[in-house]
């Protein structure tokens, strides 16, 4: 699975599995304070060894997956919100399609 921080006290936890496999599309949301583990949206495409990062837009804060293995590579690309103009954690109901890369990738960290 790609991990990737939220804020000081909740990570993201996306995609991942065995390398055999097509991979998961399941995404998790744990609060390092409490150690409670709720499921966020999946993931359109399951997927493993795949890059992940936040970005910022004006208030918004937006976590994006891309490439990893899905039997072969991926060149996809989807994002969603996480935390709104106030800052909190504010997940968004589903995962958007972004435009492809030009070359499939895995193994991005």
């Amino acid at each position: 699975p790609a991990v990737i921080g939220l804020d000081n006290d909740m990570i993201m936890i996306t995609g991942g599995g065995p390398f055999s496999l097509a991979g998961l599309a399941d995404v998790f949301l744990v609060d390092l304070k409490t150690s409670g583990v709720v499921r966020a949206p999946s993931l359109k495409r399951a997927r493993q060894r795949h890059a992940i990062t936040t970005y910022v837009i004006g208030t918004e804060k937006y976590v994006v997956v891309a490439g990893g293995l899905n039997r072969r590579p991926l060149s996809n690309v989807e994002m969603i919100r996480v935390c709104d103009a106030d800052r909190n954690i504010a997940i968004g109901e589903e995962w958007k399609q972004l435009a492809r890369t030009n070359t499939a990738r895995f193994n991005t960290a």
